[in-house]
């Protein structure tokens, strides 16, 4: 359990002496908690416009603390904080022990400050790029942050980022904006609104929004409006977007576990800094893990494929070679075929009287006993006219 005191005489200087902002900060609360203890400890508070007065260097009254109502001190026992609770949870199992202690002692020491400071380099390229009058000194959109926040926020959305992206690279991650939908259109140049901004970890990354609620309120067209409208066509917009200060930081991920933080009364998003950063390397390591398993069945289905095509490739090879085995073995019938009609004719030819006509007969016999042996695959033989075929004793080399 943390310990966190607030006494009701220290407490009445420091809020007379700085803006409540920044006191609050201090007792890792919001403003509007601090208003609501000062409250309960009777103790005024500067009003609205005090601290632009003293800026302008104007006279300003402080109101003296008023008697106690009996409550000098308020001591609020707070839950365990970040560190405690996420160590002891099922989160950044990935890490060895020693190393989620590391990670939980440097996140305890993040704060996000009050001016920016060596802005990381996308911080800078963003700013530049909405301080640019001239296209000529703008940055490329590729090395541009979208996100949606109203110009008066901006400097503090500068602020969140920059803490954010700095203390991820301190794990080794860093931050690469891509256009992803822009990708599917040949020669096209992307556009600022296609912009995603990515936390990344070697072949890994997650995409993140970070945005402020607006207001939208009906837009009141003014005299200069209307009197363009009236000279010619001219688009007034029906709504106004009025900035509310509330923020939206949000890993935009199907399957992480913790995905959105908002600006709370209690907790603003400069506080869940801490968290923001653990789930995004939890994060990360969720999408390496769906990666490593889509990984290994595809490589489970490619394996399968090749065993498939393996057994049909053998399956075919052995059709093929049992076909050809029956077409050898036809031939070799017909060559058998062939000699046993030549044996009979051979046997009749010792009936012919006539020499010539004998001769004749013998020459027809030779002939066929020739195709005979140029058919059997058993027997090796060219043809002069007809050319070689199979041998039997050549296939199976083949084969082997």
């Amino acid at each position: 359990m943390e310990t966190r005191t607030y006494e009701r005489e220290k407490l009445y200087k420091e809020i007379w002496a700085e803006p409540m902002t920044k006191v609050a900060k201090r007792y890792g609360i919001s403003d509007v908690a601090l208003r609501k203890n000062c409250k309960k400890l009777n103790i005024p508070t500067p009003p609205n416009g005090y601290w632009a007065k003293v800026q302008a260097g104007q006279k300003t009254k402080i109101p003296p603390l008023p008697r106690s109502r009996g409550i000098d001190k308020i001591v609020v026992e707070e839950k365990l904080n970040i560190s405690c609770k996420l160590i002891k949870s099922e989160i950044l199992l990935f890490l060895s022990k020693e190393q989620r202690q590391t990670v939980m002692e440097f996140i305890s020491t993040v704060t996000v400050p009050d001016k920016l400071i060596n802005p990381h380099e996308l911080i800078k390229d963003t700013i530049q790029y909405f301080k640019s009058r001239k296209e000529s000194t703008r940055p490329s959109t590729s090395r541009v942050m979208n996100f949606d926040i109203t110009d008066e926020q901006k400097e503090r959305a500068y602020r969140i980022l920059n803490t954010l992206f700095v203390s991820i690279g301190h794990f080794g991650y860093s931050v690469q904006i891509k256009a992803p939908n822009a990708q599917h259109y040949r020669n096209y140049e992307p556009r600022l609104c296609d912009n995603i901004t990515y936390i990344n970890l070697e072949r890994d990354c997650v995409p993140i929004k970070f945005r402020e609620k607006q207001l939208k309120i009906q837009h009141e067209p003014t005299k200069e409006e209307i009197a363009k409208q009236r000279k010619g066509p001219f688009y007034i917009p029906p709504y106004d977007y009025v900035s509310t200060g509330i923020f939206t930081f949000e890993i935009d991920e199907y399957h992480c576990k913790r995905k959105r933080w908002h600006d709370t009364d209690n907790r603003k998003i400069e506080n869940q800094i801490g968290e923001i950063i653990i789930w995004l390397m939890e994060a990360v390591q969720v999408v390496k893990t769906k990666r490593e398993e889509s990984e290994l069945e595809a490589k489970r289905k490619l394996e399968e494929k090749l065993e498939r095509d393996r057994k049909e490739k053998i399956e075919k090879h052995e059709t093929e070679l049992l076909e050809t085995f029956e077409e050898l073995a036809s031939d070799s019938d017909r060559a058998e075929k062939i000699r046993r009609f030549a044996k009979r004719i051979e046997l009749k030819c010792e009936e012919i009287t006539d020499a010539e006509k004998r001769k004749q007969v013998l020459s027809f016999i030779k002939w066929a006993r020739d195709k005979a042996d140029w058919i059997d695959p058993l027997i090796e033989k060219e043809d002069e006219i007809l050319g070689g075929r199979e041998y039997l004793f050549d296939l199976l080399e083949w084969e082997d």
